[in-house]
């Protein structure tokens, strides 16, 4: 009888079952490995973007969009945040804050359906407010209060290795969801506002959604100018805007209300001038007294030179809230005749003379009150000449005439009244001094006239 001898095949068969389960074991221990020690996600990793904003992502897709619902708003929160390595899924804890004080699990989170997800899987509800996804955002369903009051939501996220072992649980976040009422401002009160004339700093506005809560400012160029009293209707359809008197500036504005969640409408204003430049020109009585020297009142008297007249043409191209810059010329004449006494005698000599001067100055402006009150201020250079100067010497003698020209400087102040619509009464004083060797004249001149604006 012949007998089989059968350890050798199953020697064999175990040998080959042996190398099979090395290699296998072989390929799949870097993987367990892996998921052993996977990367954990940390709190920098989280980015979740907060809830009701009108900010958009880098291509100017919102995070969220709503739909209504009686007199519900669902909100479609995406909550997203940076992906771990070998991580195979991720679970989201949702809770809500009820009005009884306590924080409770959200169970009616996930909306089913394709269009939202596309070809990604749609999260799964584990009970007890947990959700489970294999990618690393999540569609949450977040309902605002109907009142407008807030509602308080908190998250966390865990991430699962690939041994479907928790590897980490990042902290709560709260976020909180507000009811969301867009502004639209139909009309306002004024269009445009002229800086030279006189203007109402309130403006009214008529739209809806015009609360309590709605901010209302100037808009240009990121720059904004906010009002210093606003009154809403309890309509809710109309509201009075007040600014500070010179808060408004040159420009294209946009009349703005914003309501919470960054939602705006806006109207133009156009703040400006009626003119771009300014064109006056005054005629005036000036008398002149001479300050300063010994000298100069030696020849020419200290009392008051009552001959005089000013003209001045000022032209004004460069016009900001801050005042008008621009440049004037300027004329002034002077008939000077004087009688000195001669010391030690009962005669007295007499001084005939003209003195004319001209000067060019920088000119600064400032309405102090719109379309009533003008304030000048001046300063600049020019010549001061004197013809035809002569002594009178009693027994019927004189001097020999005499003409000369000199440099001279030039500053004062004005104040304009309008009193009808392009003329105003002008009150000034300046002052001249002329560089006249050994004289050196310091002159004082009142000045009273009329301005008219072209």
């Amino acid at each position: 009888m012949e007998t089989t001898n059968i350890f050798p095949s199953v020697y064999s068969r175990l040998k080959r079952i042996s190398i099979c389960v090395f290699v296998l074991l072989s390929y799949l221990f870097p993987f367990l490995l892996s998921a052993q020690e996977s990367e954990p996600l940390t709190e920098q990793a989280l980015s979740v973007t907060d809830i009701v904003t009108s900010q958009s992502d880098e291509n100017g897709n919102k995070n969220y969009f709503t739909v209504q619902d009686g007199n519900d708003t669902i909100i479609f929160q995406t909550i997203n945040w940076q992906a771990g390595s070998y991580v195979k899924w991720y679970e989201v804890s949702l809770e809500y804050f009820s009005d009884e004080g306590t924080w409770l699990p959200v169970t009616n989170a996930i909306y089913k359906h394709k269009e939202l997800y596309g070809d990604k899987p749609i999260p799964e509800y584990l009970g007890d407010g947990i959700y489970k996804t294999l990618t690393n955002e999540i569609v949450v369903v977040l309902t605002a209060k109907s009142n407008g009051e807030p509602r308080k939501y908190r998250y966390s996220v865990s991430s699962y290795n690939l041994l479907n072992k928790k590897a980490f649980t990042s902290e709560m976040q709260e976020i909180e969801v507000l009811t969301a009422r867009i502004p639209h401002i139909e009309s306002s009160s004024v269009s445009v506002i002229y800086l030279d004339e006189a203007y109402d700093s309130t403006i009214k506005v008529s739209g809806d959604n015009l609360i309590d809560t709605t901010q209302f400012y100037l808009l240009k160029d990121r720059r904004r100018i906010y009002p210093i009293e606003t009154e809403v209707e309890k309509n809710e359809r109309s509201a009075r805007i007040t600014f500070a008197p010179d808060a408004f500036d040159l420009g294209e504005w946009f009349i703005t209300a914003e309501n919470p969640g960054e939602f705006t409408s806006a109207v133009p204003l156009e703040v400006r001038y009626i003119k771009w430049y300014e064109l006056y020109l005054s005629l005036g009585y000036a008398p002149t007294v001479f300050l300063y020297n010994d000298m100069t009142k030696n020849f020419l008297g200290s009392g008051m030179n009552w001959y005089g007249g000013d003209f001045k043409l000022t032209f004004i191209p460069f016009k900001t809230t801050s005042g008008y810059w621009g440049l004037s010329l300027a004329g002034k004449f002077h008939y000077l005749r004087k009688t000195v006494p001669i010391k030690n005698t009962d005669d007295s000599y007499t001084l005939d003379s003209f003195l004319t001067q001209a000067h060019l100055s920088l000119v600064y402006r400032y309405p102090l009150v719109k379309n009533r009150l003008m304030l000048d201020i001046h300063l600049g250079m020019g010549i001061s000449s004197i013809n035809n100067m002569k002594f009178s010497y009693p027994n019927d003698l004189y001097s020999v005439t005499f003409d000369s020209l000199y440099f001279s400087a030039l500053a004062g102040t004005s104040l304009s009244v309008r009193v009808w619509e392009n003329v105003s009464i002008l009150v000034g004083f300046d002052a001249t001094y002329s560089y006249i060797p050994k004289l050196h004249p310091i002159q004082a001149l009142p000045i009273l006239g009329i301005e008219l604006r072209f």
